[in-house]
């Protein structure tokens, strides 16, 4: 018979005062780790092994985050002073294998025309706020249907008074489309 299994379970809830401003910094799992060394040495905070096989449909997630409820939400944030994130996939890569990072719009609602699919930001933090540089945004094309999934990407840089610009569209029908001029 199916079961379901944990191995660790937190569970921490604060209940919020009724008045006041009584600020708080929670932390679930606080992992530090300090370590030096002189020889070829890796470091790692946490470190998911995940395998599954089975003969049915079976999804094996490292990590598996929900994130909501706040002003602002991060399912992953990243503060690192060299790469910030790398994605390294064992498989031999071919036309077909390879790294993949994977943007769902998962609100099972049918993709109508410009339905936004995701969204890739490139922004700098000025000391008080962060601040898009540019952004390249993926749309449906049109109206989805078993037949269709047209999609475009339009490219978007920022202008003197911090307007987002739309520099450059590529739709589905192999078409460049620029905003400006070409030199």
């Amino acid at each position: 018979a199916g079961q379901n299994a944990q191995a660790l379970k937190i569970d921490f809830d604060r209940t919020v005062a009724g008045s006041g401003t009584a600020a708080h910094n929670d932390i679930g799992i606080n992992c530090h780790v300090n370590s030096a060394s002189l020889g070829t040495s890796t470091l790692k905070g946490m470190a998911v092994d995940v395998v599954g096989a089975t003969s049915g449909s079976n999804y094996a997630y490292g990590l598996d985050i929900t994130c909501s409820g706040a002003d602002s939400h991060y399912g992953v944030f990243v503060d690192s002073p060299d790469s910030g994130f790398t994605h390294k996939n064992p498989t031999a890569s071919s036309a077909t294998q390879g790294g993949k990072i994977s943007l769902i719009s998962n609100d099972n609602a049918a993709l109508g025309n410009d339905h936004r699919l995701g969204s890739y930001q490139f922004a700098a933090y000025n000391g008080s706020n962060t601040v898009t540089g540019a952004s390249i945004q993926a749309f449906a094309d049109a109206a989805w249907s078993g037949t269709v999934n047209d999609t475009r990407l339009e490219f978007y840089t920022m202008d003197g008074n911090d307007n987002a610009e739309l520099s450059l569209t590529l739709d589905s029908d192999l078409l460049a489309t620029f905003a400006g001029k070409i030199e």
